[in-house]
């Protein structure tokens, strides 16, 4: 099974796309993270009016998100897609994605048949929120 890499850039604050120490962006950073977290079946950039112009991937724009457009998108581009069992989300800047815990994340998702997990316990940032594509039309419901 592939995972669907999802990228939250709408509101993002402005050192998001700003260099760090290592001269890489935190979005560069969570770039290189998704592609190191397994098996993609693909990547989507939540956007707000513009976006990156170095994403490589499938990008929506809205003005305004609510977390029903979150699931409601996700789940339009999963439809497609019958071989990800994952979705791994995680905001744009976070430049402080781990990629082995999101890995063992995500093995442990698939392990115990989950439907969601986090990182209990770790500051937001660390680590992905991990979501079964079959949850996300009933937690879009539960938006309303």
């Amino acid at each position: 099974m592939k995972i669907l890499a999802v990228v939250y850039h709408a509101e993002s604050n402005e050192y998001a796309m700003k260099a760090l120490a290592s001269g890489k962006s935190s979005f560069a950073r969570v770039m290189d993270f998704i592609n190191r977290i397994g098996e993609l079946s693909g990547a989507l950039l939540l956007a707000g009016p513009e976006s990156p112009p170095e994403w490589p991937h499938a990008v929506i724009h809205r003005d305004h998100w609510s977390m029903k457009d979150v699931f409601d998108s996700i789940a339009s581009t999963w439809a497609d897609d019958g071989n990800v069992d994952a979705v791994v989300y995680v905001r744009s800047d976070c430049p402080l994605l781990d990629s082995a815990l999101a890995v063992r994340m995500i093995s442990d998702f698939r392990k115990y048949r989950a439907e969601y997990h986090f990182a209990d316990g770790l500051p937001p940032g660390f680590a992905p929120e991990i979501i079964r594509p079959r949850i996300l039309q009933a937690l879009s419901a539960l938006c309303r």
